[in-house]
């Protein structure tokens, strides 16, 4: 008889929650790549260019938030149910969906850039016209090939993708400002970001797996999608806006420096970004499958497990920035950010009420639930527009994060009191 003893335990757990680990070592890649991304251009170009990259990052930021909604969501919920035989003619019809998307964005793309800089033409956007809609094309097929091989549950494929993205684009922006810095500008850098990124979904890429698929497998899987998807994609549109409106109306009202000050100080707490995103890409599967397994009552309990999970973390970081923010800006960003550590701290803040709403979501999603989700950002967004823009107006940058404090607050309210009324509608019944 074999006795197991504690450094099998320890293996076997380690085994067990092996892609979870993956996930986790992934996003501390994707996550830190980003942050330094942005120290390097805030620190080499100035903070009003740091703030018209914020800007255009925002565009890219709203076309993978589209394609997350009606590609990658359903990808990561839907595919652990596809029996296995059929998973690989599944992805084939995935893999198309995502290829129209891609060339209908980069089209839309470039339409909003030259919009935009008519509407406002103290941005300069159409030197970066190309640039960046490269970067549209290229970053959200990379994304969408490391969630494929997150769904497959082979997450080092998706390390190894983002390793080669995120390590080359570091590599080639490091050396372009530190022995080019005379040629050095933000379209320059863009060209950078979209050619790594075209790297690291090709050496992903060589691994999808394609598989037969009649018209009408195809046709039920897009409805299927479209059907799980519609609500998430308004939900999608409306947090895009509740999150980055203020920001927005930031620019026309105070100028990019405005933009450059409050994306600076949620740069750095974005850090918390390793722990959502990270768990993003496995805690949708999982929840899933507590519910597939045990119904209403296993996914709550895997909530609760995964709320007190998400905002551990996510209060360790919060509470560092603001107990240190002005030598936190100063140390990353330089003397000319010395004085707006109190940015820092409200994003602090906000962030710990961002975290307890990502659980909530994540639930409403496994059930197909995503109404409570849009309504959530329908409102937020409604906020931003009747209360937040006067709130710039009157108070300026301070204004702006008053008016995110309240927006994140009311995105995560809905979806708590929506998995509330869902957890009694699915409450046994007294005999």
């Amino acid at each position: 008889m074999k006795f197991e003893t504690k450094d099998d335990r320890i293996w076997a757990a380690i085994r067990r929650y092996s892609h979870v680990n993956w996930a986790l070592a992934d996003q501390v890649v994707v996550s830190s790549a980003n942050f330094l991304t942005g120290v390097l251009i805030a620190r080499s170009l100035g903070i009003a260019e740091f703030g018209r990259f914020s800007l255009a990052w925002m565009l890219v930021q709203f076309v993978q938030s589209i394609q997350y909604a009606v590609v990658c969501s359903p990808l990561m919920s839907i595919a652990p149910k596809i029996a296995t035989e059929e998973r690989d003619a599944y992805y084939t019809g995935i893999i198309f969906h995502q290829i129209v998307f891609a060339l209908i964005s980069v089209f839309a793309t470039v339409i909003a850039i030259y919009l935009g800089d008519w509407a406002f033409s103290d941005w300069h956007l159409t030197p970066i016209v190309w640039p960046l809609s490269a970067v549209v094309l290229t970053s959200q097929s990379q994304d969408f090939i490391r969630r494929y091989f997150f769904s497959l549950r082979r997450p080092g494929v998706s390390f190894i993708s983002d390793v080669v993205r995120y390590g080359t684009q570091l590599a080639l922006l490091l050396w372009l400002f530190r022995y080019h810095a005379s040629g050095a500008s933000l379209p320059f850098a863009l060209t950078v970001i979209s050619a790594a990124a075209g790297l690291g979904g090709l050496i992903g890429a060589l691994g999808v797996r394609l598989g037969p698929l009649s018209r009408i497998k195809f046709v039920a899987l897009t409805s299927r999608h479209w059907h799980y998807s519609r609500w998430l994609l308004g939900s999608a549109l409306f947090s895009w806006t509740s999150g980055n409106l203020l920001i927005i109306a930031s620019g026309v009202v105070l100028g990019t420096t405005a933009v450059g000050v409050l994306r600076a100080g949620q740069s750095i707490i974005g850090v918390t970004h390793i722990f959502f995103q990270g768990l993003e890409n496995v805690l949708p599967v999982q929840a899933s499958i507590a519910f597939a397994n045990g119904g209403f009552e296993q996914l709550i309990a895997f909530t609760r497990k995964s709320v007190g999970l998400i905002m551990l973390a996510t209060v360790s970081i919060a509470a560092i920035a603001w107990f240190f923010p002005n030598a936190i800006m100063t140390a990353f960003y330089g003397k000319e950010f010395s004085q707006i550590g109190w940015v820092l701290q409200v994003y602090a803040l906000i962030y710990v009420i961002l975290a307890f709403g990502l659980a909530l979501s994540i639930a409403l999603r496994a059930v197909e639930k995503t109404s409570f989700i849009l309504y959530s950002y329908a409102l937020g967004t409604l906020f931003s527009i009747v209360g937040g823009i006067p709130l710039i107006m009157l108070y300026g940058v301070k204004g702006a994060l008053i008016g995110l404090v309240i927006t994140t607050f009311i995105n995560a309210a809905v979806p708590f009191f929506g998995l509330i009324s869902l957890a009694k509608a699915h409450r046994p019944k007294a005999v």
